[in-house]
């Protein structure tokens, strides 16, 4: 792998398989305690996203001048929570999952930033093997790892 890898030109797929690859390693070695956060209340995980955009918007983080609202730690704290589910992996409390899903947010975010600074950028072949690579890993075909990324809002 170069060090032009990772991000510029499809950074949704990137981000996409980030946190694919954060919550199967969630998965895989269960949650390490964090600090608490008050956990921003949402529905149950039963329930669409989609109400989740019914709430007040605020700003809970910056990551340099770029804000991180409660709206996007609420939709990927329930995102989670669904995929925790459906695994069968043991729910961490509320608030010690919200605290690690707003940090890989602010994680995201600053990756994206430094790479920008740093004129990073990755080619279709990079992204197309990055696939591949992380669909092999869990067992799926490439399609079906679109399709999968696709069916937790991620494509």
């Amino acid at each position: 792998m170069t060090d032009r890898f990772l991000f510029h030109i499809r950074p949704p797929v990137w981000l996409a398989c980030a946190t694919l690859l954060w919550s199967l390693s969630v998965q895989a070695q269960g949650l390490r305690p964090a600090g608490q956060l008050d956990a921003p209340r949402s529905p149950p995980a039963s329930v669409g996203a989609s109400n989740v955009q019914g709430t007040a918007d605020y700003i809970v983080a910056l990551v340099n001048s770029e804000p991180v609202t409660n709206n996007e730690v609420r939709q990927r704290l329930v995102r989670v929570e669904q995929q925790m589910a459906q695994q069968g992996a043991a729910m961490p409390p509320r608030e010690q999952l919200a605290r690690q899903v707003l940090e890989q947010i602010i994680n995201e975010r600053i990756q994206i930033q430094q790479a920008k600074e740093l004129g990073i950028t990755v080619s279709e072949a990079d992204v197309t093997q990055a696939e591949q690579s992380i669909a092999a890993q869990n067992q799926l075909s490439p399609e079906q790892f679109r399709r999968r990324l696709a069916s937790e809002g991620m494509d």
